[in-house]
């Protein structure tokens, strides 16, 4: 599945936000800085392993059934 090429653009403003929403704007907000930070963090440990996994010999012809990961 391919990602859009586009980035994400702001929608345009439709008004003032009202003012019952504002605690809950608030807390989402919040929340989305907090899964920010969760997500930079998975990405970094996911290209972490993709560099290890890239360092497997592909030659199958050549390399063992089992991969030694201690020594």
């Amino acid at each position: 599945m391919a990602l859009p090429e586009t980035s994400w653009q702001a929608p345009v403003a439709r008004g003032p936000l009202p003012v019952e929403f504002e605690v809950r704007a608030a807390v989402l907000v919040e929340e989305m800085k907090v899964l920010q930070a969760v997500l930079r963090r998975r990405r970094e440990d996911i290209a972490k392993q993709l560099r290890a996994v890239g360092t497997v010999p592909r030659d199958v012809s050549q390399t063992s059934v089992y991969l030694d990961s201690v020594g």
